[in-house]
This record gives C-alpha cells, structure tokens and sequence, in this order.
C-alpha cells in the first residue's frame, strides 16, 4: 500500500449524481453497524482463556450498548476514519506466465481475440475453459450463500453505479468534497468519443488516472501534495441489503429458507490462470495454476462488511509427473495437449489445492504421498509423509479418498471439495442477541470440522455440513444434493486473464471498458466501512470492517501457499469427543444466551455431565466432525485423570461435638446417668482429639487453556474421634469414642502462573460434603442408636444439593512427561495446599455441650500430592 493519496477530478463535466436504488442508500450514508473482529493471525490458547472471562464478566453490562451501536450507520461524512489514506497495490502477472505464453496458443498464424474478448487468444481461451471446468470445485453451502455472477446485478437493476467520493485529508477531520457516480447500467448509452459527458468518457478519465502503468496515476502522484489541499478519492460499488438483517431478507426466502427465486441463476465463479515457478528444486520447474475466485454480495461472518472475495488454488498436473514440477518443456507440450487428450493414459489431476480462509491458507497435497499411486505403494509412502501432527494421518486419507470417484479406485475425480464458511463460534456471538449470526464468511475450507484460532481472541468456525462424493457417482447414486453447488458447466465460470492484458483494450474499447475496468481500478466492494467495536480503535486502520478491493489487488492473486497477507495453516486433527475449550461448546444461534450457558457448562460437576458422560457414545457414534488446531498453537493437555494421596488436619475441638447429635442424645444421656430429661449438670470435655486421616484421592481434570482448567475431586477419609468427659458436679468422667466416615466431592478453578514444565498455581471452588459419626461407644460400650448423615445429597430436602464447603488453595505441578502433541500422552506430580471452610452441621444447642466457642463454621486444611496422567 503506497502512503499519501492523490485527489481525483473526472475531466468530464459534473452531473448531479442520480440517486441509487433505496437498497443501496448511496446518498443516505445509512448503512449498518456491524459487531467485528479485528483480523490478525492466531492468538495462544491463554490469551483466549483470559479474553473469554473477561468477555462473560463484561458482556451482560456491554450487551445494551452493543445492540445499540447494531442501529447505527456509518455517517456518509465520516466513513473516512476507518479507511486508509492510500491505495493498495495492484498484483502483476508472473514472469513464468509471460515468458511461456499461456494466454496466447503458439503456432497460430493469426491472433483472435474476439469471443470473448478479454485479452486472451481464442483458442486458448477454449481451452483454459475447458480445463477451469474439468477442475472446477464443488462447493459445500453452510447457508444460501453461493457464489455470484456480479455483474448480473448490473443487468438485474435499474441502475448500477460506481461511487466516486473525493475527500479533502488535508486537515483532521477529513471532509467530504465531491461526489461523482458512473453508473455502469448506462456505459453502452454512449461513448466517450460521441459524448464527453457520457458515463463511458467518464470511466475513461477514471481509469486513466489509476493506470498502473501510467506516470500520471494516481499512484504515481500519491507522494505529491498540496498542504492546504490533499483530495482522496474512494471508490465503491454497493450491493443490494445494508447489513446483517437486510442481508438475511435479500439473500434467504422468508418461508423455504432457501435463495430466491431471482438470484437462483446467478451462481457463477471466475479462474484465473497462471504459471509459478517452483522455488524448492535446484533446477527451475514450474506448475499450472487454476485459481478460482468467489464473489459475494455481503459477509454476515464474525466479520462483517459488503462485498467479499474468496479462492482456493488447484494446482494440475500430468498423472505420470504430479509428484514433482514440471520442467519447461514438459510445461510446454502440457499447454499444446489437446482438451479431448485431458484424459487418457496419462489424465491430467489435481496435484494440490489450496484453501484460503480469512487470513490463512490450508493446503491437501495429492502428490506427497502419492494419492494416484497403488494402494500397496500408498501405504508404503505414507509413514515418511506424516510429520509431527496428531490426526495427520486421517487427512491423506481423506485425500485418497477424493482423488477417485469409486471404492475400486477405478476412475479418477477431478474437482476439489469446497465447504463455504461457516458458523462463528467466536466472542463476538456474546454480545449479540439469540438468532442465527455470523454464518457467512464465505471463507473456502477443506474439510468438515471446528476450525480453531482462525482469527482473533481464538475465534473458530464450525462447518458442519458433510458431504461424500462418492455417493453420488457409479450406479447406485444418492441425488445430488441441494445444499452443493456444481460448476462443472463452462456458462458458470469465467476466465479472468491478468490485467496486463486487459489494459491496452480499457484504454481504446467501451466495450472492454465496461467489461474490465473493474479488475484495474481500486473499487471497494460495497460501501466502504461499518461499525464495530473495534472499528476506529486506530484512525484510518483496517480493522476488519472495510469492505475488500477486488481480486487483482489481493495478496494471493497470481500467488501460491502464504503469500502476502495469508499464513500457512498446519492444524492438528482431533477428535471432538469433548468441548476443549470454552469458545467450542458456543451455540452460533444463542447469542447472549451463551453467557450462562458457558459459565455453567465449564464449571465442575456440570463438565461431567455435559463433557464426560457424553464422551463415549459420541466417540462409538462417530458423528461429532473433528477439531483442526494450528500446529503453533495446540492445547498442551485436554483432559487428566489423577490419582493421589490427602492428608486432612481435623481440629480436636470442633469435631467431638458431633457426639451430641439430636438422634444420639437421648441414649447417650442415659448412658452418661444423666436422666431422661436431659443434663441438669455441665459436661467439660478434659481430652477431645480427632486424628489426621491419610487417604486416597481422584481428581478428574479439563485443561481449558495452558492456564486455566476447571478440577473434579474425590475422596474418602476416615478419622477416630474421642472426647473424655468430666460431669459437674458429680465429678463422674465418661470415655467417648467414635468414627467419622466422610465423603467429598470438590470442583475446583485453577489458574497455573506458568504455562510451561514447572506451573506454581493457586486454585478457588466449592464443594459437597457428608460425614456421619458411627461406632459410637461411651466407656467402651456401642450405643444401639445411629447418628445421622450429615448433608448427604439428597432431592428431598433439595438444599442438600447445593455446595456446602468453600475452599481455596495453592500448589506446585512438575509436568515429568510433557508431550507437545495433542492428545498425546503426559504425566505429572503436584502437590498442594487447600483451606476448606464449611459448617459442622450441628445446631447451636447441639455445639452447646462441650461449650465450644468456635461458632459454628471450621477450617480444614489438606495437603494433596497426586499423580495426574494427561491426553
């Protein structure tokens, strides 16, 4: 992106702009507020923890302004704070392209470029058709969503312009000057060399000014400017609907949620291809590359903004030579194979495809292992293939398995799989009200599954649509289904050349004007900004909620693998047995509603319920897609099963008392031979004692990130207890002993201050406990009577299933075994330190006997040391 901006004055005369239809409100300035992430690569899964309690704490209060904001427009005057002053740079062509000519057929004796006319030779024009359709994708739908023909939207409206607002940036704020429209409806009214005040004179001047290859553009200019005056210009066309909920009603019949009727037909992609250059051989090889760009009139994602550009790359290759480049002259006799000769002996396949969503790129390689080879020899190559990833493996097959259209691996298949992002399962769904949000990124995916950290504060997407090609070629075939769009038909795809080609014809044909200008010149697509919560955090930033510039102006336009703004995306593949994080178990409809639902689901004992026990019957199911981690960002631990020892220090004056429960009281007073009505003297206790139990411990752990985890523990303990009685006045003493058998069950939030080896941690939680006194004897004899249970869980009465034991704690854990492979195996020790306070359970009379002041909540330390086992 150049810095400073250039002004722009259309040479032709100025008309008052003609209003646009009332969906685009191009005057009005109204358009939606639109609750955004900002786009940047992945954040650890620590700062997710910290981002998604901050967010449960903060979304009630923020919920009403958020929804507020939701109302609002981006003011007409004032969009131009959140976009850059300056002009991205237009993408050229590869030299690889140029120097073998693939968009002219050698060996012709005249060049034709006439049907279409679009700077590429006819006959090759043909012929790279034909193979855009023999490798064009089928595209998984999440919603209605599909990819467009855009300039049907010219011929279906009565009018289609493009915005020019010219902004004078000289001074802050920056102030709206001019605003000139072309509309496009009308380019073939009337040419520049007819009327000087047409709209085809006006996009002449206009594309002059953006020529790249012009020392008068307005690139070329952008370092020159007038202090007092530095005009701007930004470029946008507008689609119809003006945010998520115009959106929904323009793109998603009401009744039959599907596309309507009017826009049924516009399904339509475009290919672009290109020659790269191989950069990993000691000797120059290069391959051919299909890109294919995806339109769409809006995304309604975790980010939102009119307009949206996607694409995947699919590399082909000759069968014979896919696991390798091709040298030049293996290129060359490939440009010359006639399209009857794609298949054959020797077909032409899909060596590679790469997905590009939102800012990362995930590659299938078809070649490493070799998916065309043998299966004998497949299997042979698969082990060197497989690298460090958990899950790998799962994926080449799933490769195998696309690279034919049969179980017997008979007849190859030549279109990638696409699935059309997806479902939001990010922050930003917290603050917005129940209902269907965030479904349509439009991002383009590999495979069915939760993709984790593909944006900001960990965010994820979920597509849940499955689909198996398989079943819908051979004899026995399932109908196709509705929710996949085919473009295996050469009416629905278009050839895009580079520019470099198109420019000499923008600069003399109307007619190649209104066809190509659009891929020359900066034009936002869809009004340029809206509002969101991280909008305008930085003046004149792109904060995710511009709408983007066209393809040519994209950083993987004519680029393979991670190019500028796209990051290598290497996911581990896991099972989604269990939430892993608090971010997977959000429901993309429930909105707020997820703000309970997930400080609930996540804390102890409901993680048992909700994570634990469902566990096994989704694993035996096999319906639950799995969980794609980048490789650089995995969780350390997912789940721990701990096994230990606790050592419990019961106060020797505060557990006696449980002698003189109410049910006991009665025989133990006859026994003590003070009457049936109860003592009518004192007791002093001259020895009470309760020993220390030692006893097993079970703890049941879910690592929510490499910081927080939320713990179940278990144990049983059994203590001795006495107390030696004086009775007053008599003088007379009494033996008392007994023994507690007590149960717990604790939940626990940690937080370890380290992420690494050695994790010092403190810990908060609440518990249920239930202990009763038996084998109670007084001078050596069993009374007949039993004591009661004390808080044992129970539905009658109800409160007996609500936590009564508070504690906290700190400690130390040594991860002895530390696997940094997901789902792979670990081991640690720990040991700690926990205080927990509950009541005795014993009524004030009852405490009354021994005359204990302590009141009636105890303190009951415990030290830990445990054994944790991990995946």
């Amino acid at each position: 992106m150049t810095s400073g901006a250039q002004g722009l004055a259309l040479a032709a005369p100025r008309r008052r702009p003609r209003e646009a239809p009332d969906w685009r409100n191009v005057h009005s300035g109204r358009h939606p507020a639109a609750l955004r992430k900002m786009d940047s690569g992945p954040t650890s899964s620590a700062v997710e923890a910290r981002r998604f309690l901050v967010t449960l704490a903060a979304g009630l209060s923020t919920l009403a302004t958020t929804c507020r904001a939701e109302a609002q427009h981006v003011p007409r005057e004032t969009y131009l704070r959140y976009v850059p002053i300056g002009y991205p740079s237009i993408v050229r062509a590869t030299p690889e392209t140029e120097r073998f000519g693939l968009y002219d057929t050698s060996g012709v004796s005249e060049y034709v470029d006439v049907n279409p006319k679009n700077g590429i030779e006819d006959r090759r024009d043909a012929w790279l058709l034909a193979l855009s359709v023999r490798f064009s994708p089928f595209m998984v739908r999440n919603t209605t969503s599909v990819p467009m023909d855009w300039k049907r939207f010219i011929r279906s409206q009565r009018d289609f312009p493009l915005t020019i607002d010219t902004w004078n940036v000289a001074r802050s704020p920056a102030t709206l000057t001019a605003t000139n429209t072309i509309d496009f409806k009308r380019l073939d009214q009337g040419t520049c060399a007819d009327d000087e005040t047409s709209d085809d004179c006006a996009l002449e001047r206009l594309s002059q000014r953006f020529d790249p290859d012009s020392t008068m553009s307005e690139w070329a200019q952008s370092a020159t400017m007038n202090p007092e005056r530095q005009p701007f210009s930004v470029l946008f066309f507008d689609f119809p609907g003006d945010g998520p909920t115009t959106w929904h009603e323009e793109y998603n019949e009401r009744f039959s949620h599907q596309l309507p009727p009017k826009y049924r037909d516009f399904a339509k992609i475009y290919s672009h291809p290109f020659i790269s250059r191989r950069t990993d051989s000691r000797v120059d090889t290069y391959e051919l590359v299909l890109q294919y760009w995806f339109f769409y009139p809006f995304n309604d994602g975790g980010n939102k903004h009119a307009g949206d550009w996607e694409h995947v790359n699919v590399v082909v290759s000759p069968r014979s030579l896919v696991t390798r480049g091709l040298y030049a002259s293996e290129l060359e006799q490939l440009l010359r194979r006639p399209i009857d000769a794609f298949d054959g002996a020797d077909p032409l396949v899909i060596k590679r495809v790469e997905y590009y969503f939102h800012h990362n790129v995930m590659t299938l390689d078809y070649a490493h292992p070799n998916a065309y080879a043998s299966r004998d020899h497949w299997k042979h190559e698969l082990p060197e293939a497989i690298g460090d990833r958990a899950g790998e493996k799962r994926i080449f097959e799933e490769i195998r398995r696309r690279a034919f259209l049969d179980e017997a691996e008979t007849k190859i298949n030549t279109h990638p799989i696409a699935f059309i992002g997806g479902d939001s399962k990010g922050l930003e769904l917290l603050l917005q009200a129940p209902g269907s949000k965030n479904r349509d990124s439009h991002g383009t995916y590999p495979l069915r599954g939760l993709y984790k950290d593909i944006g900001p504060a960990a965010s994820a997407e979920e597509i849940d649509q499955g689909f198996d090609l398989r079943e819908h070629f051979g004899a026995k075939t399932k109908p196709w289904p509705e929710n996949v769009a085919r473009f295996d038909d050469a009416k629905r795809i278009e050839v895009l050349p580079d520019w470099e080609r198109v420019m000499p014809l923008i600069r003399d044909d109307p007619e190649s004007r209104r066809e190509w200008t659009w891929m020359t010149l900066p034009v936002h697509w869809g009004y340029p900004a809206t509002i969101s919560p991280f909008a305008g955090v930085v003046s004149h930033a792109d904060t995710g909620n511009l709408s983007p510039f066209g393809p040519t102006f994209n950083g993987g336009w004519n680029g393979v693998g991670a190019t500028s703004g796209y990051s290598t995306y290497l996911p581990h593949r896991i099972p989604r047995t269990f939430p892993i994080s608090p971010l997977d178990a959000i429901r993309n409809s429930w909105g707020f509603a997820n703000i309970p639902a997930l400080a609930l689901l996540n804390l102890p004992p409901l993680d048992l319920v909700f994570k634990l026990l469902p566990a096994p019957l989704l694993a035996l199911a096999h319906t639950q897609s799995p969980m794609y981690y980048p490789k650089d960002a995995p969780p350390r631990r997912v789940v721990g099963l701990g096994i230990g020892v606790t050592t419990q220090f019961l106060s020797d004056n505060d557990w006696p008392q449980l002698f003189f429960n109410t049910p006991q009281q009665s025989e133990l007073f006859s026994r003590l031979g003070l009457g049936p009505g109860g003592p009518n003297a004192t007791v002093e206790a001259v020895n009470s004692f309760a020993d220390n139990p030692t006893s097993p411990v079970f703890q049941l752990v879910f690592y929510l990130s490499d910081h927080f985890s939320a713990e179940n523990t278990f144990r049983y303990a059994g203590a001795n207890v006495g107390a030696d009685l004086v009775l007053r006045p008599t003088n007379d003493s009494a033996e008392l002993r007994g023994r507690i058998h007590m149960y717990e069950w604790q939940g626990s939030i940690r937080y370890s201050f380290l992420p690494g080896r050695f994790q010092p941690y403190v810990k908060l939680g609440y518990g249920l406990s239930w202990y009763r006194l038996e084998d109670v004897t007084v001078n050596g004899t069993p009374l007949s009577s039993s004591a009661p249970w004390i808080r044992k869980p129970s539905l009658v009465p109800f409160h007996n299933l609500l936590p009564n034991t508070w504690h906290y704690g700190a400690g130390i854990e040594f991860l002895v075994i530390d696997n940094p492979q997901p789902l792979g195996f670990g081991a640690s020790i720990k040991a700690e330190f926990v205080m927990q306070h509950h009541s005795l359970g014993l009524s004030t009379q009852e405490r009354a006997f021994l005359e204990n002041e302590g009141g009636p909540f105890i303190a009951r330390p415990a030290v830990n040391a445990v054994l944790m086992f991990t995946l």
